[in-house]
């Protein structure tokens, strides 16, 4: 064990104190700021006139929401209508799509007004309602978006 561990002390030396690696003038981190306007990978490319890419997610899995993320894409849409996408699915999904810079969009399993805080409240930046067919259904559905509802 102690071979192992010295074979990688030439290496932490050379990277300088474990302190200095998290001070602000040289964290790369610390000179980046993303706000919510400019994480919205989608609306920036609706607003500047470009096509936007995208992927579909039928399958579980928080690692393959960051795969899907890492295509170059602009959105990934969590299918939860058709797909195998339980809520729970969606909540770890939509995290790790958005922490790539993302936009997560869920579709809905059904018209139900709970269904859209749910997806919201765990950071979905769109939603794909099936089966809207009435305007009195997508005005009670964009009631139910707003907070305090």
């Amino acid at each position: 064990m102690r071979r192992f561990v010295s074979s990688f002390r030439p290496l932490y030396r050379s990277l300088g104190s474990p302190s200095s690696a998290c001070q602000p003038k040289r964290c790369a981190a610390a000179t980046r700021t993303i706000t919510m306007q400019s994480s919205n990978r989608l609306k920036v490319a609706l607003a500047q006139g470009r096509q936007a890419f995208g992927a579909w997610q039928m399958l579980p899995g928080a690692n393959i929401s960051r795969l899907l993320a890492r295509t170059n894409a602009d959105w990934v849409c969590v299918d939860c209508e058709h797909g195998n996408m339980d809520d729970g699915a969606m909540h770890d999904a939509v995290p790790a799509i958005a922490a790539l810079g993302v936009s997560p969009i869920v579709r809905l399993p059904d018209m139900q007004s709970w269904m859209v805080k749910r997806a919201l409240d765990c950071g979905a930046h769109g939603i794909l309602v099936p089966l809207l067919r009435t305007v009195k259904e997508a005005e009670d559905l964009v009631q139910a978006a707003k907070f305090p509802h």
